[in-house]
C-alpha cells in the first residue's frame, strides 16, 4: 500500500493493505524463452484513516523477459504505474524494475527469491528497494497458493511484509 508523508518524523503503521488484481499473458519466443505481460489493478481496500492508502484506484502495466534453464527459471523486467491522486496530492507514477530466481521441486512446488526497485512516489524521496522469498505450491493443476515474505533493503523500503495470493490459470 502506498503511506502518505505526514511530514513529521517517521511513524509506523500497521493494518490490512489494498487488494490487487492482474492479469497477465504470455507469449512463447522459442522453447524455454517467453515475453509475459500484465495489467494489475489495486483496489483502494486500506484504511485511510491510519494512512496505510490513497483511497483511489491504481493501475500498472508491464512486461518480463523469462528463461528457463530445466528447472530453475529466471527472469527480469519492468512496469509503469499510474497512480490515482487524492486531491491536493503530490503523488506521481513511477517506473518500477525486477528480476528473479525461481527453482521447481519435485510435485507442484516451486521456491524463489524476487528483488524489486521502484521510483519514489514523491519528487525529493529516494527508491525503495525489497527482497522478497518465496514458496508456491499447487493445489491443484489450475489452483495455486502462494506464501511470501519481504524486507527492504533501504530506508525508503517496507520494513516487512508478508503475505498469501491464491492464483487460478
Amino acid at each position: 500500500s502506498t503511506i502518505v508523508p505526514t511530514g513529521g518524523a517517521a511513524s509506523k503503521r500497521s493494518g490490512i493493505g489494498d487488494v490487487a488484481i492482474t492479469l497477465g499473458y504470455s507469449f512463447d519466443l522459442a522453447e524455454t524463452t517467453y515475453l509475459d505481460f500484465t495489467g494489475r489493478v489495486k483496489l483502494p481496500t486500506a484504511s485511510t484513516a491510519k494512512r496505510l492508502g490513497t483511497g483511489k484506484v491504481d493501475f500498472s502495466l508491464g512486461g518480463d523477459l523469462v528463461q528457463e534453464f530445466g528447472d530453475a527459471t529466471f527472469y527480469v523486467g519492468g512496469a509503469r504505474k499510474f497512480r490515482g491522486k487524492p486531491v491536493g496530492s503530490s503523488l506521481q507514477d513511477t517506473w518500477s524494475f525486477a528480476g528473479g530466481l525461481s527453482y521447481r521441486l519435485p510435485g507442484r512446488t516451486s521456491v524463489g527469491v524476487d528483488y524489486d526497485w521502484q521510483e519514489a512516489s514523491f519528487l525529493g524521496n529516494g527508491p525503495s528497494s525489497e527482497v522478497t522469498g518465496w514458496i508456491n505450491f499447487g493445489l491443484t493443476r489450475r489452483v495455486r497458493v502462494q506464501l511470501f515474505a519481504s524486507t527492504g533493503t533501504n530506508t525508503q523500503s517496507t520494513d516487512f511484509a508478508a503475505g498469501l495470493s491464491l492464483s487460478v490459470r
